[in-house]
């Protein structure tokens, strides 16, 4: 397994991280729903389009990926949904009211839906071809254990310090990524 991890190219590694990063905030909010119910005084069905809003978005955009990957050059398109993301975490933050969560949590759903389908493309199209089965395998097995370990992150968080900080912490990691792997994007070809 580790093996098949280090085989994968430094460029298939950003998108893999930057992926799963965004794969955890998928899963996160609904360790936070009572404290969010009680915070801004909304029941049960309106908290849950935090997830929901987000999956629909999400779904939305998907079938665009291709349409974008043929018409938006590689590099401007990665870094378009990763803002496109960090713009939806950054209003989900700061917000002072419900509407606002659920505006920032549409913007990482598009985001999460433009990325998904396009990594995996991207991936494929940068493993040599006896190696994509074992390449997408480790893909899955990465993306898999982010829905997993999203809401204990969360919980784990939620314990010490208030919801805001999960976004802080997709903000901050991503932030850090891009600057981590800044080279290594410049250095593909796009």
């Amino acid at each position: 397994m580790f093996k098949n991890i280090r085989q994968l190219t430094p460029f298939s590694l950003v998108l893999l991280s930057i992926s799963f990063i965004m794969s955890i905030s998928q899963s996160t909010m609904t360790t936070t729903y009572p404290i969010l119910m009680k915070s801004f005084n909304v029941d049960t069905t309106t908290v849950q389009w935090l997830t929901t809003g987000f999956m629909v978005a999400m779904t939305l955009v998907m079938p665009l990926s291709p349409w974008l990957l043929d018409n938006i050059k590689l590099k401007q398109l990665l870094n378009g949904i990763v803002a496109v993301f960090l713009v939806g975490t950054v209003i989900a933050m700061i917000t002072p009211n419900f509407t606002g969560i659920i505006i920032g949590r549409l913007l990482e759903g598009v985001a999460v839906g433009a990325l998904f389908p396009t990594f995996q493309s991207v991936i494929i199209e940068n493993t040599p071809k006896d190696n994509r089965g074992v390449t997408m395998g480790v893909v899955g097995l990465v993306m898999g254990s982010a829905l997993a370990v999203g809401p204990i992150i969360s919980g784990i968080i939620l314990q010490w310090v208030s919801w805001r900080a999960l976004f802080a912490l997709f903000l901050i990691v991503l932030l850090i990524l891009a600057i981590f792997y800044r080279n290594i994007l410049k250095t593909h070809i796009f």
